[in-house]
């Protein structure tokens, strides 16, 4: 799949560029709802490419109700990849209840069921994938009703140039850590290898990596079924980096990666310089990841693209298969019973 994320990412644009999202009034801020890392990812990593570029604020639901400021100048977008997720499906619901306007994201399900009886437009994306792996898909649809609706700060000829750039480095990126090239030249290989036997604690920077940062924390947990953790920079240089100071013996089974962006200010890099120095006298290992390409879009899902060979190597040298997750299948057994 991960092999193959230039021609999702195509084909996800294709289908919304035929949406009809022309009865959607202008809304002054937008109220995306969905959960896991699929949805939520694909929205955190949207609003990060929108962070200095649309007007419209943009807020993230993962609960299973709408924030109490829901009003009419509100637009809701309900993503769910499976169309049957608890807490997308119970959002929504009351949010159309209410009257607000509202496209739904899908592969179907009873989401689109449901969408369809209010009368919303409803994007369709192709189904059969984890989730997970259908982050282009869920991306482009959230990006293409943005654009469509003029909420995404930018021309059509310049999202073109940078939707270019995008799939010219997907397909790099497929050509440098896919399964061909040997050890010695992969990236994504090695740092695997690093990993093996440490738990990952990967740092974005606040706001150029951070929704990154959390796409490879969920990837380690769903691929290679490893805990992990993920937080901001400068965020953690507030509180968590006091807890650096603990037991050596226990601080060195974690493993640091700092996801950085030379476009990022200089402040901020200056703040990653300072984290490897104090990190590399204690950690059990610390490595940096510069993201690749020249437009936000590619350098975004350059590290994205990375991080999910990571976990999946990962999930190899552990002798796993990481397309399951008997975990979140036994939860759900668990609280259906509850």
């Amino acid at each position: 799949m991960v092999d193959d994320y230039t021609r999702q990412f195509r084909e996800a644009w294709g289908r919304v560029e035929q949406a009809d999202l022309a009865g959607i009034p202008m809304p002054d801020h937008v109220l995306i709802l969905g959960t896991g890392g699929g949805s939520a990812t694909a929205a955190t990593l949207l609003r990060t490419y929108l962070y200095d570029r649309s007007e419209v604020p943009i807020e993230i639901c993962q609960a299973y109700q709408p924030p109490a400021y829901l009003r009419r100048t509100t637009l809701v977008v309900a993503v769910s990849y499976s169309g049957n997720t608890q807490e997308t499906l119970q959002a929504y619901e009351q949010a159309a209840a209410s009257g607000v306007s509202a496209v739904v994201i899908t592969a179907g399900g009873e989401l689109a069921a449901r969408a369809r009886s209010y009368g919303h437009p409803v994007i369709h994306v192709p189904g059969g994938t984890p989730p997970r792996m259908a982050i282009g898909y869920l991306f482009m649809a959230l990006l293409g009703v943005f654009h469509k609706l003029g909420l995404a700060g930018n021309t059509g000829v310049e999202l073109a140039e940078q939707l270019g750039e995008l799939y010219a480095v997907l397909a790099e990126g497929a050509r440098r850590w896919g399964t061909a090239m040997p050890v010695t030249d992969n990236e994504a290989k090695q740092l695997a290898l690093a990993l093996r036997g440490h738990i990952p604690v990967v740092y974005g920077l606040n706001p150029n990596t951070g929704a990154v940062a959390e796409r490879w924390k969920r990837q380690f947990g769903e691929n290679a079924k490893v805990m992990a953790f993920a937080n901001l920079l400068p965020d953690a240089h507030h509180d968590e980096a006091v807890g650096w100071e603990m037991e050596r013996e226990l601080f060195g089974r974690f493993f640091f990666i700092l996801l950085t962006d030379d476009q990022a200010p200089r402040v901020l890099q200056q703040r990653v310089a300072a984290t490897v120095e104090v990190l590399r006298e204690r950690a059990g290992g610390v490595r940096v990841v510069q993201a690749r390409g020249r437009g936000r879009l590619a350098r975004l899902f350059s590290l994205v693209h990375l991080g999910d060979y990571v976990s999946l190597y990962l999930a190899l040298l552990r002798g796993i298969d990481p397309t399951p997750v008997p975990m979140i299948e036994h939860f759900k057994a668990v609280l259906s019973r509850s």
